[in-house]
């Protein structure tokens, strides 16, 4: 058990752990090649990326979890209509959002909280990225599907090759050809490409894209694909909302200043969030085959072990992050006022790792059980409970320092609903079991 578990999980945790640090090393080179304006202008744009990323994510996510049960339960016809399903609601999103996008993204920009040169900045990154979305919807789609198929290491090592080619390029157009903006951008979309490449390869060996598929729209399996779907593109989309919310917010009440603060910030905790959802994602194909197979023991088993392993990452970031609260600000090139803010402003963050432990594992376990209603109510309360918090005046009367509060005393309140839940989805799912067996 444990050796299976280790298998899928810790490639994941990995991966998703490049995931992360990929997210920041636009802004790392941007922060030290422009400034603060840079990395806002990231921080601006990186909703509309993260997007197109969650849209990928939640199509090929929905479709790994539906074929590894219907692998499971013995149903080859099933698995294979998913799977070629999958496919077809990729290829028709993926040209609409990518046309959709391509000319929309100067609006959103702006309404995402883009004003003067940091605007400016944002529209330069973006517009290439849009023009690109296809190749990112793609790369993000296909890995969960690889994963899912026994895949763990070579997905793994996609998304490690997509973040050291991001890395690289990275170095070369804006550090040394000083292309700035569009630079980092072209570094991220030719990144995504490489993830793309050994995934494709992987498909095509198993002879699974070819001879295994079938190709033939359903409207039963496509509305249960996007069903299911609507959770992993929130888990991978919320955190972006509330980076919205919170720079819309940060705007209002500390200014362009603000937004530079929590990019930072931001980029921080993104990586660690990766980290979790790595473990949410890593242990999806387990849970599901378990569900499939009708054995709630392993389910029961492979959801604490990833509790344990979610729980104790977080207690080893907190520390870490919190003594080096100092220093990171300064990885990306923060003015002297911005990094102290910056310092200070983690100083409160790192306190909702535990919590973020607690609903990335607890979110996977619903949509990889398919209680899609659960994973509805804990992804989608995250920007809206924040979103209460600063409506109900908790920055207006405490100030900026009021904003800051609002993120860890939100992510409290998520914690303590995912506990709830998961205590009712146990045991619907146990009296389920039971029902099966008689």
């Amino acid at each position: 058990m444990f050796k299976a578990y280790s298998k899928s999980v810790f490639p994941a945790m990995l991966a998703f752990a490049f995931s992360g640090v990929y997210s920041i090393v636009d802004g790392l080179f941007v922060g030290n090649c422009v400034g603060d304006v840079g990395v806002s202008a990231i921080n601006v744009a990186w909703p509309l990326v993260v997007f197109v990323q969650a849209l990928g994510t939640g199509i090929g996510m929905s479709g790994a979890v539906n074929l590894s049960i219907a692998k499971a339960a013995g149903d080859e016809e099933g698995e294979r209509r998913y799977l070629g399903n999958t496919l077809i609601i990729l290829v028709i999103a993926a040209a609409v959002f990518s046309l959709v996008l391509s000319f929309t993204y100067p609006y959103l920009v702006h309404l995402f909280g883009g004003r003067d040169d940091i605007e400016i900045y944002a529209n330069e990154y973006i517009k290439y990225l849009m023009w690109g979305a296809a190749i990112q919807m793609v790369s993000t789609c296909l890995v969960p599907i690889v994963r899912n198929y026994g895949g763990a290491i070579v997905a793994m090592g996609a998304m490690i090759a997509g973040f050291l080619t991001n890395v690289l390029l990275d170095w070369l157009m804006v550090q040394v050809l000083s292309w700035e903006m569009m630079g980092a951008a072209l570094a991220t979309l030719i990144g995504q490409f490489v993830t793309v490449i050994p995934c494709v390869v992987f498909l095509f060996y198993k002879k699974l894209l070819i001879r295994h598929t079938v190709y033939r729209p359903r409207v039963k399996e496509c509305l249960t694909i996007l069903k299911v779907g609507i959770s992993p593109f929130g888990l991978t989309l919320v955190p972006t909302l509330v980076v919205v919310i919170f720079n819309i917010a940060a705007l209002e009440y500390g200014g362009n200043a603000a937004i530079a603060c929590y990019a930072v910030v931001n980029y921080v905790t993104c990586v660690v969030q990766y980290l979790m959802q790595g473990v949410g994602d890593g242990s999806q194909p387990l849970i599901s085959t378990y569900y499939g197979e009708g054995d709630m023991k392993k389910v029961k088993t492979s959801v604490a072990m990833s509790y344990l392993t979610a729980l104790i990452t977080s207690f080893i970031c907190l520390p870490a992050v919190y003594l080096l609260r100092y220093a990171i600000p300064q990885m990306f090139g923060s003015s002297p006022s911005v990094a102290e803010d910056a310092a200070h402003v983690l100083s409160l963050f790192v306190w909702s790792f535990p919590c973020i432990a607690i609903m990335r594992v607890s979110t996977a376990y619903f949509y990889a059980t398919k209680s899609n209603l659960f994973a509805y109510i804990l992804i989608y309360s995250e920007p809206i409970s924040l979103a209460l918090l600063i409506l109900a005046g908790v920055p207006k009367a405490l100030g900026l320092e009021g904003l800051w509060m609002c993120i860890p005393i939100s992510q409290g309140i998520l914690a303590l609903m995912a506990i709830v839940l998961m205590i009712i989805a146990v045991i619907k799912n146990k009296k389920t079991a039971v029902v099966k067996v008689r």
